[in-house]
């Protein structure tokens, strides 16, 4: 302690060790109080988006809720289900992936399912995995068959379901995607019954911006057309592609600006 000339005692560190010292606790603290209302703040949004999700889900009959923090099984369904017709009537899903999610593990892994695997269908005769869907009562027909007859011990936690509208609007509300296309493709689809009734296509090779496309007729830079494109390529091929355009998808939109947009 030291005297002021007016006699008013003052209290001063001791040495230049102890002045650091007490900067450096000041500093921890404000990191520290700092992290705990970005985490508190966090924990709020994340709760929120959690509520919001859970009015807007589905009972699915075959699901088994994880316990908390344990590695998770989702399957992403595609359906070819037009807005305005009656759900999964006339339906196949065009798409089918399974991604497995685990707080150990540094990567998101994911597994495309063929669509024209050989099943036996519901009335007892030979039929293609994609037809379920719409023969056997939509995504829980799908994981019955997939479990008894595809992968036996296969356990899926949640379903992601969406059709063209629901796919074209969601790459929209990202602001699309950035995306490597590998060659031209090109097709100008004919009326039925034509066997070239395929979807129309028409976007360049090249590194460019693809958008959703659900309402594009001639399939110009659209991301609906791009995934979904099969006129002359197989089914493997496709499933790469897609694997590919949810990469690039992730690579360009952020975990931050997904919270700060979760409203859209």
């Amino acid at each position: 302690m030291l005297e002021s000339r007016r006699g008013t005692p003052r209290f001063l560190p001791r040495s230049r060790s102890g002045l650091l010292w007490r900067g450096l606790l000041a500093a921890v603290l404000v990191v520290v109080f700092a992290a705990v209302a970005t985490a508190t703040a966090g924990l709020l949004q994340v709760s929120s988006l959690a509520a919001e999700l859970s009015i807007h889900s589905q009972s699915v009959k075959g699901l088994t809720l994880p316990a908390p923090g344990k590695p998770e099984t989702l399957l992403l369904i595609g359906s070819d289900h037009r807005a305005g017709s009656t759900s999964y009537v006339g339906s196949n899903t065009d798409t089918m992936l399974l991604v497995r999610l685990d707080d150990a593990s540094q990567t998101i892994n994911v597994m495309s399912v063929p669509r024209d695997l050989d099943i036996i269908g519901p009335a007892g005769y030979p039929a293609k995995l994609n037809s379920i869907y719409s023969s056997d009562g939509g995504p829980a027909g799908l994981i019955s068959v997939m479990r008894h007859q595809v992968f036996p011990k296969l356990v899926i936690n949640h379903v992601i379901d969406t059709n063209f509208t629901g796919f074209s609007n969601l790459i929209d509300a990202i602001g699309c995607v950035y995306s490597q296309v590998d060659h031209r493709y090109y097709n100008l689809t004919q009326p039925y019954p034509s066997p070239d009734n395929y979807s129309s296509i028409d976007i360049q090779p090249g590194y460019q911006r693809l958008c959703g496309g659900v309402y594009s007729p001639t399939g110009t830079n659209s991301a609906l057309a791009f995934v979904r494109f099969r006129h002359t390529d197989s089914d493997v091929v496709r499933n790469a592609r897609q694997q590919d355009f949810i990469r690039w998808a992730k690579q360009g939109y952020s975990t931050s600006e997904l919270l700060n947009n979760r409203d859209r």
